[in-house]
């Protein structure tokens, strides 16, 4: 199954920074994928699948309190 997700995704960032220039502000992530994994935790999605091995590659672990949406994608 193919699925668009769109989830919350941490931001870093590495010079100094003086407290009061710091933003909480997090970036909203769109990945569209194979679902590999889906249990109470998280949610694997896949790009690439070898048929012959059943290997996975470019493939991310999102966790489930991250989802801000899913939706099912038609695959014909």
């Amino acid at each position: 199954m193919i699925e668009h997700i769109t989830w919350k995704d941490a931001v870093s960032t590495d010079p100094w920074t003086h407290a009061d220039d710091i933003d909480s502000r997090f970036h909203m992530i769109e990945t569209c994928g194979f679902i590999i994994k889906d249990d109470e935790s998280v949610l694997i999605i896949g790009l690439n699948h070898d048929l012959d091995s059943n290997n996975w590659s470019c493939f991310i672990t999102i966790p489930k309190e991250m989802i801000v949406s899913r939706t099912k994608v038609i695959w014909r």
